[in-house]
């Protein structure tokens, strides 16, 4: 029983990795949005992404769990998070080993009320982010074209 209940959870979790991946890389955002509230409402607590002080601890976790979500691309891209780039620092870039991949700048958000007026009001403050700090920078001086970078950006999940 034990044997079963272990290997049912993970075959469970690599639906889950696999279904974010596939959806990343084939930029389907709405897909990816799903899987993380899925994930948020089944396995996530408050205190986990909570707007508690410091008011980054949500970005912060969100960031790690994607990380979590894409490792297993490394055999196609160089994963890098929080790395300064342009006048600032993205929270993660995926640098293709092809060149005819596309290349990934993913900036997390939390929304805040008092500036904001909805999620996706958010999000474009967040791709806001990503344009005015040129976060593109170092991509675009290790040979990507800009026509091969998508900017993504992942809102907090209201739990």
């Amino acid at each position: 029983m034990f044997r079963y209940e272990i290997l049912a959870m993970f075959e469970n979790g690599n639906a889950v990795y696999n279904d974010f991946t596939k959806a990343l890389l084939s930029h389907r955002m709405e897909d990816l949005n799903d899987i993380l509230l899925d994930i948020a409402y089944t396995s996530m607590s408050y205190f986990d992404v909570g707007k508690c002080p410091p008011e980054r601890t949500p970005e912060n976790f969100y960031r790690g769990l994607v990380l979590g979500l894409i490792v297993s691309l490394r055999d196609q891209y160089q994963i890098v998070s929080n790395r300064e780039s342009g006048q600032g620092r993205y929270d993660i870039a995926m640098y293709p080993l092809e060149r005819n991949k596309d290349t990934f700048i993913m900036e997390f958000k939390v929304f805040d009320a008092k500036k904001e007026r909805s999620l996706e009001q958010t999000a474009a403050n967040a791709l806001k982010q990503i344009e005015e700090k040129n976060y593109e920078a170092d991509l675009i001086a290790a040979g990507i074209g800009r026509g091969q970078i998508s900017k993504r950006y992942c809102s907090e999940v209201n739990l």
